[in-house]
């Protein structure tokens, strides 16, 4: 893990935030429903930019850092990312909200947490590595695969707007088949 913070609704207040803080957990209660949800969405796009990419290139974390793997392969997935997170807040907010204004910032705070947890985590295998490796399943459908079906529901054609994001996911996707297929 990342060793990042614990987000709770308000409704889970108190007690809850008690015993996670007392378990040594750093927790912290975010305000309002939206809050928490655009939190989930940002651990949602840490996880499709690390887990796919480290199960591909089969890497650790850490090395997702280095110059040429960003270029190729973290900033291309976050960018996409963050164009399906600015069109989520202009659906959710409307049209003035400035959702294209959005987009270069929410990109940088997103790429800001992706590195923050490849170096918090830079030694580590991702699970989605493991699972290839091993021949099994990945959460890859529950990451990437949620994040184009949100594209296309916000009508985005995944394959020309998300392609790197598509990629990942067809080529984790491909490797389980065969493995299943050797099994």
């Amino acid at each position: 893990t990342g060793g990042g913070g614990c987000f709770l609704g308000p409704e889970a207040a108190g007690p809850a935030a008690e015993v996670l803080t007392a378990c040594g957990l750093d927790t912290e209660v975010v305000g309002e429903t939206g809050e928490l949800e655009e939190r989930l969405w940002e651990k949602l796009v840490v996880n499709a930019a690390i887990n796919p990419v480290t199960a591909v290139l089969r890497c650790t974390n850490g090395q997702l850092l280095r110059p040429e793997v960003q270029r190729e392969w973290v900033v291309p997935v976050v960018q996409e990312a963050s164009l399906v997170l600015a069109l989520r807040h202009r659906a959710l907010h409307g049209l003035g909200c400035g959702a294209h204004r959005r987009q270069p910032e929410l990109f940088e705070r997103l790429m800001d947490a992706v590195l923050w947890v490849a170096r918090a985590t830079r030694h580590n295998v991702s699970s989605m590595r493991a699972d290839v490796e091993r021949g099994r399943e990945t959460e890859v459908r529950l990451i990437t695969g949620h994040l184009l079906r949100e594209g296309r529901r916000l009508g985005l054609d995944a394959a020309k707007a998300l392609p790197h994001n598509a990629r990942l996911l067809s080529l984790i996707t491909q490797r389980e088949s065969a493995a299943l297929a050797a099994a």
